[in-house]
């Protein structure tokens, strides 16, 4: 059975909008964030609208048939370039897509009101659909984080094969005007074409679809390292990272940070006020340490940070900074209640070989002795007070 090109078009119009569909319900598992899915699905609406408008194109008045139509087209490459940089969050050159669709935009207006010809149209829709295609799969590669997934990679490839088949008939016709150019539409008017153009909707939504899925699945993970309050690892993550740079035999020391007086918080300010002072905590001892160190929040009150290539004394040059930071600063509560906090502070430095635990609880003896030293302070472990703690 040979199928024409009418009903090729019909149906290639039909599947995407249910693929449009099917994007649009589609529900993540972490639904705060814009993955690009809606924005996707209306591209590819546009898609299936420019087809069947082309389907129905003897039926309709030209305005509908051949600008609509078109016009729709654009507007759905446009939407897919849209899509995936909103999902990396990623820039791109908005002069270049502008560009590209005044070009195809103009030669449409230039075959409708001036009567050029339909090849001149031809030319400058396909034009405009080479750039977006071609630009979405530079955008994706430029953006994606390496090593480069499977559906990145297919998402990508459709996009750019795409591109690359508008390029390719814009060639054609700009050299054999004459060809047969009509109806104007998502891959002209060979069969083929037609069937690679149904490929290309199945494609890259289904790799697109993919590709938040693996994204989602890696949040999920990486949130399942944080602390919810405070966004720092948790003591699970913590120990993870720590224990192979101890496997390393990595040169770092160890922070532990207390709270001083945090019931007194508590009690005063009930559990809400505890919770924005340990927010406030957590995200000063972020910004304090360095990228590469690994803050967690330890339990309770209590903070743990690991400081890479640091020995004890600049590990404890940082904390005096951080406890100077806490001692400077005024934290707003529910309510508009304002409070000061203060902190202490134990270093203990990693000997190579030794236990990780047995540098966390050096630090713990360090921050025990900063405590009852009068708060508001950094200690640095010694063996003396090893020795008075078992006493």
């Amino acid at each position: 059975m040979k199928l024409d090109s009418p009903t090729l078009i019909f149906s290639i119009g039909i599947l995407s909008l249910l693929m449009a569909f099917i994007t649009w319900t589609f529900q993540g598992a972490i639904a705060e964030r814009n993955y690009g899915l809606k924005t996707w699905s209306v591209g590819i609406s546009c898609v299936g609208v420019s087809l069947i408008l082309n389907f129905l194109r003897g039926e309709l008045h030209p305005l509908l048939g051949i600008l609509g139509a078109n016009a729709s087209l654009m507007a759905g490459g446009t939407l897919g370039l849209i899509a995936p940089a909103i999902f990396y969050q990623a820039k791109f050159s908005r002069p270049t897509v502008v560009m590209a669709i005044s070009v195809g935009v103009t030669s449409l207006l230039a075959y409708y009101f001036f009567d050029f010809p339909i090849a001149f149209a031809m030319i400058g829709v396909c034009f405009a659909m080479a750039v977006v295609l071609i630009y979405s799969a530079v955008v994706v590669y430029r953006s994606a984080p390496k090593p480069i997934s499977f559906s990145t990679h297919a998402f990508a490839l459709s996009m750019g094969v795409m591109g690359m088949t508008y390029f390719a008939r814009d060639v054609i016709v700009g050299v054999n005007p004459n060809v047969s150019v009509a109806p104007v539409t998502l891959a002209g008017t060979h069969q083929s074409v037609l069937i690679f153009g149904a490929l290309f909707v199945v494609c890259s939504s289904m790799s697109f679809y993919s590709m938040v899925q693996e994204e989602q699945q890696r949040e999920i993970r990486e949130r399942s390292k944080r602390d919810p309050l405070t966004g720092l690892f948790n003591r699970r993550a913590f120990f993870e990272s720590a224990e192979k740079l101890s496997e390393d035999k990595s040169l770092f020391s160890i922070v532990m940070i207390d709270i001083d007086h945090f019931k007194l918080i508590n009690d005063t300010y009930g559990h809400l006020g505890g919770d924005a002072v340990l927010t406030f905590a957590g995200r000063l001892i972020a910004n304090m340490f360095r990228v590469d160190d690994i803050p967690c929040r330890f339990g309770g009150e209590e903070f743990c940070v690991l400081v890479r290539n640091c020995n004890e004394e600049q590990a404890q040059q940082q904390a005096n900074l951080v406890v100077d930071k806490f001692r400077q600063s005024v934290i707003r509560l529910p309510e508009y209640d304002e409070v000061k906090i203060t902190i202490s502070a134990g270093i203990s430095e990693h000997i190579s070989g030794q236990q990780l635990l047995k540098t966390i609880q050096a630090a713990d003896v360090a921050l025990y002795r900063a405590k009852h030293s009068g708060r508001n302070q950094v200690q640095r472990f010694s063996e003396k007070m090893n020795i008075e703690s078992t006493e």
